[in-house]
């Protein structure tokens, strides 16, 4: 009876290992090289919109920035975007961080009318999103000051900016 339960369960660690349900076998299974590669073509597809994203963060940063600082600034940002070893890092971190297979299932969505959708409609969606965020982190510094300066100098807290109250994540 333990034998045969000892080859029962040598069977099912095999097919196991055999089918990739084994933690980690679907890396063990997919070349590094083939995921690097994988990962390069959605880089590629991504590439535009990580420079736009780059370009928007580079503006945003320079405008508040010290005159003297923007033209470095901008600078900076302009040559990270243009930086080979940045994408290197990208595609490095992506081949990490998915299987081979995986990486075809996303490469394949970005190819579909919903990814380009997205792929399209980052860059505004990437605006709108840091817009309120930074209306957010204003509202924030603005409630901290005003209350460090209340405390202070007896003077009561500075108005608030107007913004619409939180509704949660994702205004739920």
């Amino acid at each position: 009876m333990i034998q045969s339960l000892v080859i029962i369960m040598r069977t099912l660690i095999a097919l196991i290992v055999a089918l990739g349900l084994s933690p980690g076998a679907g890396r063990a299974q997919d070349s590094r090289e083939e995921r690097a590669e994988l990962a390069a073509s959605i880089v590629a597809q991504l590439w535009p919109q990580v420079v736009a994203s780059i370009d928007e963060t580079a503006k945003a940063i320079s405008s508040t920035a010290p005159a003297e600082h923007r033209d470095a600034l901008s600078g900076a940002f302009g040559a990270l975007a243009n930086d080979a070893r940045y994408r290197d890092i990208v595609i490095d971190v992506w081949s990490r961080n998915f299987t081979a297979p995986e990486l075809r299932q996303i490469r394949g969505f970005y190819d579909t009318p919903a990814g380009r959708s997205l792929l399209a409609k980052t860059p505004q969606i990437a605006r709108e999103t840091n817009a309120a965020v930074q209306r957010l982190l204003v509202e924030a510094i603005a409630r901290t000051t005003s209350t460090e300066g209340a405390a202070s100098t007896g003077r009561p807290p500075a108005p608030q900016f107007g913004l619409p109250p939180s509704r949660g994540v994702l205004g739920r």
